[in-house]
């Protein structure tokens, strides 16, 4: 494997696709009756809705980078990799505080990261799935393409 990609989804958020769906629609509205300029607006609200991050690792150059972009397109400051020393593999609980108008309501949920961990310590998050036999998979294809070891933590629970 001389080239890895993992995307991690798409980059804007509900509440921001939401308003997104209303400039489509207004800058439709607009251009029929006659504000041309307004195409802008459902061009901005189709690059909202089908941009994505993630993170590419180029094993040739030994480089990587968290891209941000579409399709073949992405867009992003490419690192040197440091010195790997192993591949981690856990479970993350996340907890978000929901709060509108409304009482704040708390959302709790779950996934598996798969992490290249350097010799100091540095992380880099490479793979996010809620799948643990995947999340193992994608860690063994990244430690055959650096040659180190994985580190199993849901294991070892």
């Amino acid at each position: 494997m001389s080239f890895y990609h993992h995307c991690y989804g798409s980059y804007f958020d509900f509440n921001v696709k939401f308003i997104a769906a209303g400039l489509f629609f207004l800058g439709i509205y607009l251009v029929s009756i006659g504000y041309f300029l307004a195409i802008i607006l459902p061009l901005l609200a189709i690059v909202i809705f089908i941009c994505q991050h993630g993170i590419e690792i180029d094993f040739t150059t030994g480089k990587y980078r968290f891209y941000t972009g579409f399709e073949d397109y992405r867009t992003g400051k490419w690192y040197d990799l440091p010195v790997i020393d192993y591949i981690s593999v856990y479970r993350v609980n996340i907890m978000q505080r929901i709060s509108r108008n409304l009482p704040d309501k708390q959302v709790q949920y779950s996934e598996v990261q798969v992490n290249i961990i350097a010799e100091n310590k540095e992380r880099i998050t490479a793979f996010v799935t809620d799948n643990y036999n995947e999340a193992l998979t994608e860690a063994g294809k990244l430690a055959a393409a650096f040659n180190c070891h994985v580190i199993d933590l849901l294991a070892e629970n």
